[in-house]
C-alpha cells in the first residue's frame, strides 16, 4: 500500500511538472516605441499593472514560465532596461528607463502585443467648474436658457486612470487591458449612458478605441455674472480626454497597410560592431594566432567553448577565409543576430554571386560599415547607395582584403556607370602597398568599356588572361563575348584555353558559362563540329538559360559563316537546336539561307521553331516566300492578303507570274514603283499600250521594239499577188535582224522578276 502511494505521488509530481508551459517573449524596435509580442493559450486570462517606472504582466496560470532570453538581441535598453520573473506562475516584471506609456492589444492569432512608447506630458486636470454637462453644448459665452433643465445635469466624466486594470470577466476569453480605463460613476448616469460607456469599454478592450488628449484653446472665468462667462487670456488649457473610434475593418486594414509600409520603407541597419572586420586581426602572426585559438576551443573535460569558436570565425574572416569561418560558426552551435551576420560575411568573401540568405539586404543606404557589405552581398549598386560610407569602410579594411575585394567592388561601380567611384576604389586598392593585385587589369577593362575605349579594354582583358589568376576565366569569357558581338577574328589558341578552363571549373558556378563561351569560341574559329559537341554537353546540364544563349550564338554564326555543306548538315538534322523553339533572329536567318539553297520545307521547320517571337507581318512574308519556292502561288497570295509593303508586292508579283497573270504582275509592280519590272510584265502580257513610257528602263525599250514587229504596212494589201510576195520576201530579212537584236537585248537585260 505504501509503495502504491509513493508511485501515485511521484506520478502526480511529474504530471504537474509536465504541465508547465513556456511562453516565448519576442521583441522588435521601432522609431517611437518598443514592441513585445507573446502567444498565449486561449484558456488563460491576463492583466497588466503599472507602477513607478515598471509594469507587470500576470497570466492566470500557476505553471507558466516566460522565455525572455532573446528580447534584448533586437531592442536596445533605452525604454526597457530589465525583465525578470521570480518563478513559474509569477508575474513578468518589466523595468523601464522612463515614464513610458504602456499600451496593449490582441491579435486574431492569440497574440498579445505590448507597446512601450516614449513618455508624453500629461495634461493638467480641468477645474470642476469648467466642465460642461454631458447634454450641454459649450459656447464661447454661456447664454441663459429659459427651458427647464433636467433634474440630474451632472456631467458623465471620462477621466484618465493610471495604473488601474480590469480583469477578464470570462475565463475562456482573452481581452487586452489598456493603461487608461474609463471609470464609471453609476450614481450619476442613466441607463443609456451606462450602455454607451459599456460599449466604449468593450471597444477599448479590443483596441478599436483610443483615449486621446485634446487641447482647449481658451479657458473660462467667472466675471460675476452667473449667466455670462468671459474668456481667459493666458496659456492653453487641455481637455482631459477624447475618443478616437475605428471599426474592426479599419483596424485590420490599417495594421496590414502599416506592415507593408514598414517592410518596404523601414531598413534596420546592422550595428557596425558586428561587421568590424578590420579589428579582428589580433595583431600577431597568423600561424601563432590560429594555433592559440584552436587550443582554446575545448576546455576542461573536452567541453566545447562556443565563444572561442566565434572568435576563431572572426579571425578567419579577417584573413578572408569564408569556408573556414563557416565551419567554426557551425562548431559553436550558437544562434543569434551576430551569428547570422558572421555567416553572411563568410558568404560574401567566398561567393561571386548574390547571397541568398542575406542579412545585409537593403542596407546600402546605412552610414556604417554595413553599407559596404550590403553592396558586396547584393552584387549591384543601389540608386541611393551611401558612397561615402562604402569608401570609408573599404579604406579601413586590411591590405589583403582591399586587394581581394577592390577589383570586384570597382567593377560593380563601373557596371553601374559610376566611373568616379570605380576609380576611387582602384586608387585605394593600389595604395595598399602589397604585391601586384590580381584583378586590377580586369577592373581596368571595365572602366575602359565604360569610357568607350575598346582598344584599352581588349588589352587589359588579355593582360588579365595572361596573369592566370581567379579573374582570368571571367576575362576570357568577356573577351570572347566582345569578339562575338563585333564578329572579329579570334586567336587560334583561345578556344583551346577556354576548353581547358571549362574542364578545370567543372562542378562550379562557372561551368555552364565557360561551356557556353567554349561553344561560341569554337564557332568563331569555324570549328562547328566541335562546337556542336560542346553544345550537346551543355544540354545535359540544368542551365536552360546558358544552353539557349549558346545555341543562339552557334546557329547565328553557322548561318553567317559556315559553308553550304556544313550548314546543310546541321540545319537539316532534326536534332539540331536541341529544343522546340529558337529566337526570332535565328529562325529568320536559318529559314532565309535554306530558301536560298532551295530547301523550302526545311525553311518552314525553322520558321515554326521561332514560335510567336517573329513579327507577324515578317512571318507571313517569310511563309509566302516559302510557298513561292514550293510553286504554290495561291497559298502565297493568301499569306500576302492585307500586306502592302514593297517586299510584299514583289512576292505577290512572283506568285502572279507563276500563275501566268503577267498583266497583274505589271500592275502590282507599278504600285511598288518598280517600273522596269512592270514593263516586263506588260511586255509578256503583250499589253503594249500600258507599258510605262520611260525610255531609261530596259524593258520599256524591249516592249517598244516588240511592238514594231507587229506593225504591218497597209499598202501591201493593195498590191498584186506577185508584187505582194516580192515585198514580203524583202521584209523577212529585216524582221529576222530585228528579232535577233530583240533576243540579244532580252538576254542581256536585268531580270526584275524571276
Amino acid at each position: 500500500m505504501i509503495r502504491l502511494l509513493l508511485i501515485l505521488m511521484a506520478f502526480w509530481m511529474n504530471a504537474n511538472h509536465s504541465f508547465a508551459q513556456t511562453i516565448t517573449v519576442r521583441s522588435g524596435e521601432h522609431e517611437n516605441f518598443s514592441r513585445l509580442v507573446l502567444t498565449l493559450p486561449k484558456k488563460f486570462g491576463w492583466t497588466i499593472t503599472e507602477s513607478n517606472r515598471s509594469f507587470s504582466l500576470k497570466i492566470d496560470a500557476p505553471t507558466v514560465l516566460f522565455d525572455f532570453s532573446q528580447v534584448f538581441d533586437r531592442i536596445p535598453k533605452k525604454r526597457i532596461t530589465a525583465i525578470s520573473q521570480d518563478g513559474a506562475g509569477s508575474d513578468l516584471v518589466f523595468s523601464l528607463a522612463c515614464d513610458c506609456l504602456i499600451t496593449s492589444f490582441t491579435d486574431s492569432a492569440n497574440l498579445v502585443i505590448i507597446d512601450v512608447k516614449n513618455a508624453k506630458e500629461q495634461p493638467e486636470k480641468w477645474q470642476q467648474e469648467n466642465e460642461p454637462t454631458i447634454n450641454q453644448t459649450t459656447y464661447r459665452f454661456s447664454i441663459p436658457d429659459t427651458q427647464q433643465k433636467p433634474t440630474n445635469t451632472k456631467p458623465a466624466l471620462l477621466p484618465v486612470v493610471i495604473g488601474q486594470v480590469i480583469k477578464n470577466s470570462h475565463s475562456t476569453a482573452m481581452k487586452p487591458v489598456v493603461a487608461r480605463q474609463i471609470e464609471r460613476s453609476y450614481s450619476n448616469i442613466n441607463v443609456s449612458e451606462e450602455r454607451l460607456l459599456a460599449q466604449i469599454e468593450r471597444a477599448s478592450d479590443q483596441g478599436l478605441l483610443e483615449l486621446r488628449e485634446i487641447s482647449r484653446p481658451v479657458g473660462l472665468k467667472d466675471n460675476g455674472n452667473p449667466d455670462l462667462k468671459m474668456p481667459v487670456e493666458g496659456p492653453e488649457d487641455s481637455l482631459p480626454v477624447s475618443l478616437s473610434v475605428t471599426t474592426v475593418i479599419d483596424r485590420d486594414l490599417a495594421a496590414a497597410v502599416a506592415l507593408l509600409d514598414r517592410s518596404s520603407t523601414e531598413s534596420t541597419c546592422t550595428d557596425s560592431k558586428f561587421v568590424a572586420v578590420a579589428s579582428w586581426g589580433r595583431g600577431g602572426n597568423y600561424a601563432d594566432e590560429i594555433s592559440q585559438l584552436r587550443s582554446q576551443l575545448y576546455g576542461e573535460f573536452d567541453k566545447l567553448q562556443p565563444d572561442a569558436a566565434v572568435d576563431m570565425a572572426r579571425f578567419y574572416l579577417f584573413f578572408g577565409f569564408g569556408a573556414e569561418a563557416r565551419q567554426a560558426i557551425q562548431l559553436s552551435r550558437k544562434s543569434s543576430t551576430e551569428i547570422q551576420v558572421l555567416l553572411g560575411l563568410s558568404e560574401v568573401l567566398d561567393a561571386e554571386e548574390t547571397v541568398i540568405e542575406n542579412p545585409f539586404a537593403g542596407q546600402q543606404t546605412c552610414k556604417g560599415d554595413v553599407a559596404l557589405w550590403s553592396l558586396l552581398s547584393e552584387q549591384s549598386v543601389a540608386a541611393n547607395v551611401n558612397n561615402d560610407a562604402v569608401l570609408q569602410s573599404f579604406s579601413r579594411l586590411p591590405p589583403h582584403l582591399r586587394d581581394r575585394l577592390g577589383p570586384r567592388l570597382s567593377r560593380m561601380y563601373a557596371e553601374a556607370g559610376d566611373a568616379q567611384m570605380a576609380n576611387s576604389i582602384l586608387r585605394t586598392t593600389r595604395r595598399s602597398g602589397g604585391e601586384i593585385v590580381s584583378g586590377i587589369d580586369f577592373a581596368e577593362a571595365s572602366l575602359a568599356e565604360l569610357n568607350g575605349d575598346t582598344e584599352t579594354e581588349e588589352r587589359e582583358l588579355m593582360n588579365s588572361i595572361v596573369e592566370g589568376t581567379e579573374y582570368s576565366p571571367k576575362a576570357l569569357m568577356e573577351l570572347i563575348g566582345n569578339r562575338y558581338e563585333s564578329r572579329k577574328a579570334l586567336a587560334p589558341d583561345l578556344p583551346d584555353l577556354v576548353t581547358a578552363y571549362a574542364t578545370e571549373y567543372r562542378g562550379t558556378n562557372l561551368e555552364g558559362k565557360l561551356i557556353r563561351t567554349q561553344v561560341v569560341a569554337l564557332a568563331l574559329a569555324g570549328r562547328f563540329k566541335e562546337a556542336f559537341a560542346a553544345q550537346e554537353e551543355l544540354q545535359e546540364q540544368d542551365s536552360e538559360s546558358e544552353n539557349h544563349a549558346a545555341l543562339t550564338s552557334l546557329l547565328t554564326l553557322m548561318s553567317e559563316r559556315a559553308d553550304d555543306v556544313t550548314f546543310l548538315r546541321y540545319a537539316i538534322d532534326s536534332e539540331t537546336g536541341g529544343s522546340e523553339y529558337v529566337s526570332a533572329q535565328v529562325g529568320e536567318q536559318m529559314a532565309g539561307r535554306l530558301l536560298g539553297l532551295g530547301f523550302p520545307d526545311e525553311a518552314e521547320i525553322w520558321l515554326k521553331k521561332s514560335g510567336d517571337s517573329l513579327n507577324y507581318k515578317k512571318r507571313r512574308m517569310m511563309q509566302a516566300e516559302i510557298e513561292v519556292a514550293r510553286k504554290a502561288p495561291y497559298r502565297a497570295l493568301v499569306e500576302l492578303v492585307g500586306l502592302s509593303e514593297p517586299g510584299a508586292n514583289r512576292l505577290r508579283a512572283k506568285a502572279l507570274q507563276q500563275n501566268g497573270e503577267f498583266g497583274k504582275v505589271g500592275q502590282v509592280l507599278t504600285v511598288a514603283e518598280d517600273l522596269n519590272g512592270a514593263a516586263r510584265g506588260f511586255w509578256m502580257a503583250e499589253e503594249w499600250e500600258t507599258v510605262p513610257s520611260q525610255e531609261d528602263t530596259h524593258y520599256s525599250q524591249v516592249a517598244a521594239q516588240s511592238a514594231q514587229l507587229f506593225q504591218v504596212d497597209p499598202s501591201i494589201e493593195q498590191m498584186a499577188p506577185l508584187a505582194q510576195a516580192r515585198s514580203l520576201m524583202r521584209g523577212s530579212s529585216e524582221v529576222r535582224d530585228e528579232i535577233a537584236a530583240l533576243l540579244q537585248k532580252v538576254s542581256a537585260g536585268p531580270e526584275s522578276v524571276q
